[in-house]
């Protein structure tokens, strides 16, 4: 029988905590028979005759056992399994690097990562033909002359060797990687890879430090990330949240970035964030009344994650809580639930570093040990292989070979590496009252409930081994469960709660997550209504509200490469928005893709299809979307050609639902009149005053495109002041368009700029 991951690593532990000293035990381990392995550990632990040095020599027998025996995928997962231990088993890794197969790279890649192979004996592999074997040689592409191979490697069609260029750029630290990596950490299908992008990407923001400079990528480096995670999966959100916290990018805007993160949102990238706010040192944290609100902000979010939500992610707050005196009690409270053995593990060691209750958590977690595991907790507790490689955030440069005298021996490199998500980096200070630091341990060990067993509690090195386990358990059942039709449905229902914010940032941030969550909802329920109305909404309102708004400040500051990077943003938004526009309507009738060659042929298949005062609402999103992504385009001909079709369906929507959006079709038909100083102005004219009187003049929207639409083409000067004058000196004339308001505001204010004012036919 052969000896497991967990059996491994507790033998790792045991290498490093305390030993074995029996001539019988090193036989047993020789031989491969586990079931007298185990019996001899048992004995010699109970009669206290386990010593350090024998330990270490029984962890080398199993692994070069372990490591000769094993063939093909199994010999593969055997070398990943003693990774982070390569400096204690050079020898028998040595030997597997001899066989050139995949189990031989790995052998390979974790020698170069630990020191023990050579950078010129790794560079002589960049021309293997096999991937895995190039990919050792790719890590070594980290000079002045190796960029422009670094970057091809990036993109290259292998992800292992597409994975050893970015993090190859983690060391090389050059600016001109910056595109390759943006676009890297965007669509790159790997998730492995998109989060090692990130995390070099942060790199290049500058030095890390409160009294370092920022480089000049900082910036840009700020708004790059701020898009990717609006799109992000979880862990890039998890990376990005911790480069967040870390300067020069909290300067530059990061704290802000992670006190909206942590208001609207739930979930591993909020929790991550809130840990990243935490693991700040104290001195620069509490440097002025905003840090102090947002450390405020990150306790109470992990306070209340660790009360009331998930087990993975209270697991997660587990990991990340520094233990305070007003902490300490959720971590108690925790540590008491008979209901979830995992999250009480885990809390119990976190009280092993709580002086005043570390004995009665020894004594809890021995008691919990000795106990039988059912074998459903058990299998729980082991996540697949694959998931416990999940990628952990932290944005420390990716190290070098080290020199074997960096590490003190018998220390196991995972011991170092591996941590709480979000843990990588400097340690915190240990500045939290009553509490010592929340530093980093291992995370990837496997089974947490049959470690302690096994091990007795030998427990220093434990205290996050039962949330290394539970942070990879799937949630497809929960996720499928809350994303049924009828919970779609009340989304939709209540999506209107977001008009009434009148926080700008925030109402940012809430959109981005939205987007988000519907499209994993489209993702698991793709014929649902519901679920693309959100979407084509979504969009549309994404880009109009916030990318289109981003290209406006940009090209008012003459910042031309900003604003083509915003208008590229809004010009994917409202793509994405008539995308699921036209998918949505193709589900109440077929024939869109035809009818729309001809707007008499659009007009006709509208009429006969669509007479409901409900799909109003479609048309009018699908018709803003599809103009609003023309005006955006003018220099386009093939689009401007289609403008048609936008207005075509406006028109409809207006019809079958005039009052919907308070009253946008109309607005945006108004708007589309007066489009420029040949446009039909008189018509607009008539449609703005009708809207003006229908709104109730509340809605500010139709003010400014009053004014920088009709009043600035038609050059009557007076009628645009008043009409903007209205809507700045506008308090809150609707709290149900609070939002829309906001927004109109703030483009009021920027079309009083001289540059704006310029391009209408005012005489002076």
């Amino acid at each position: 029988m052969r000896a497991g991951p967990v059996c491994l690593v507790v033998l790792f532990h045991v290498a490093a905590l305390g030993g074995c000293g029996a001539s019988a035990l090193h036989r047993a381990a020789e031989r491969g028979d586990n079931a007298a392995l185990s019996s001899e550990i048992g004995r010699l632990h109970k009669a206290g005759k386990l010593s350090n040095g024998d330990a270490r020599d029984l962890a080398r027998i199993v692994a070069r056992r372990e490591l000769e025996r094993a063939k093909g995928d199994e010999a593969v997962h055997r070398v990943r399994d003693v990774r982070a231990c390569a400096a204690e088993i050079e020898g028998p890794l040595r030997l597997r690097m001899k066989t050139h197969d995949l189990a031989g790279a790995e052998a390979a890649m974790a020698l170069f990562e630990d020191g023990g192979l050579s950078r010129g004996a790794a560079r002589s592999l960049l021309a293997d033909a096999d991937e895995a074997w190039r990919a050792v040689g790719i890590r070594t592409l980290t000079g002045e002359g190796d960029a422009d191979a670094r970057r091809r490697a990036m993109v290259d069609a292998s992800p292992r060797v597409r994975r050893s260029a970015v993090r190859a750029a983690q060391v090389a630290v050059d600016p001109a990687d910056f595109d390759t990596l943006v676009d890297t950490a965007r669509v790159d299908p790997d998730p492995f890879v998109r989060t090692d992008a990130v995390r070099a990407i942060a790199l290049l923001a500058g030095e890390r430090g409160p009294n370092a400079r920022a480089s000049a990528l900082a910036a840009r480096i700020a708004i790059v990330f701020r898009d990717l995670h609006a799109s992000g999966d979880d862990a890039v959100k998890e990376e990005i949240a911790a480069s967040w916290a870390i300067s020069p990018l909290w300067e530059k805007g990061g704290r802000q970035a992670l006190r909206v993160l942590i208001a609207t949102s739930h979930g591993p990238g909020a929790i991550a964030g809130a840990g990243a706010i935490l693991r700040r040192p104290a001195r620069e944290v509490r440097e002025s009344r905003e840090d102090a609100e947002v450390l405020e902000s990150a306790t109470t979010m992990l306070e209340e994650t660790l009360a009331s939500a998930s087990r993975r992610d209270r697991l997660h707050a587990l990991a990340l809580l520094p233990l305070t005196k007003r902490t300490i009690k959720p971590v108690k409270g925790a540590a008491a639930d008979e209901k979830d053995p995992e999250v009480r593990v885990a809390a119990l060691s976190r009280l092993l570093g709580w002086r005043p209750d570390r004995d009665a958590a020894r004594a809890e977690l021995e008691q919990f040990a000795a106990q039988t595991i059912d074998k459903p907790l058990a299998a729980r507790a082991h996540p697949p292989r694959e998931l416990g490689r999940r990628p952990h955030p932290g944005v420390d440069r990716a190290r070098s070979p080290r020199r074997r005298s960096a590490r003190p021996a018998g220390r196991c490199r995972g011991a170092r590496r591996a941590g709480p998500i979000g843990a990588r980096g400097p340690p915190p200070v240990g500045s939290h009252p009553g509490g010592p630091d929340t530093r980093r341990v291992p995370i990837d060990r496997g089974c947490p409930l049959a470690y302690y067993r096994a091990m007795r509690l030998r427990l220093p090195a434990l205290p996050t081994l039962a949330l290394a386990a539970c942070l990879s358990l799937s949630t497809t059942g929960c996720i499928k469960a809350i994303l049924a039709d009828g919970q779609i449905k009340s989304t939709r229902e209540g999506a209107g709660a977001a008009d009434t914010l009148g926080d700008y940032e925030v109402a940012r941030a809430a959109s981005s997550a939205g987007l988000m969550q519907f499209e994993g909802m489209h993702r698991l329920r793709p014929n649902n209504p519901d679920a693309l109305f959100l979407l084509l909404k979504g969009w549309a309102g994404y880009g109009f509200a916030f990318a289109q708004d981003d290209m406006e400040v940009a090209q008012l500051q003459n910042d031309d490469e900003r604003a083509e990077y915003h208008k590229r943003r809004a010009k994917l938004a409202f793509d994405r928005s008539v995308s699921y526009g036209v998918e949505l309507v193709g589900k109440y009738a077929e024939g869109f893709e035809e009818a729309k060659k001809t707007q008499r042929g659009l007009k006709a298949w509208l009429d006969e299809h669509f007479d409901d005062k409900a799909d109003g609402d479609v048309l009018y999103w699908l018709a803003s979307a599809w103009m609003a992504r023309v005006n955006l385009m003018k220099e386009d001909p093939d689009l401007v050609a289609e403008l048609y079709i936008g207005v075509t369906i406006l028109e409809h929507a207006n019809k079958l639902n005039p009052e919907y959006a308070n009253y946008g079709a109309l607005n945006n038909l108004a708007s589309y009149h007066a489009r420029a100083s040949m446009a039909e102005l008189d018509e607009a004219q008539k449609l703005f005053e009708e809207a003006l009187a229908k709104t109730q003049r509340k809605t500010l929207m139709v003010q400014l495109n009053y004014a920088t639409r009709y009043a600035c083409n038609k050059g009557d000067k007076p009628l645009f002041d008043k009409l903007i004058n209205e809507v700045l000196s506008s308090e809150d004339p609707d709290p149900n368009q609070r939002l829309v308001n906001t927004i109109a505001k703030r483009r009021a204010k920027r079309a009083l700029a001289k540059a704006n004012l310029q391009d209408c036919a005012f005489n002076n």
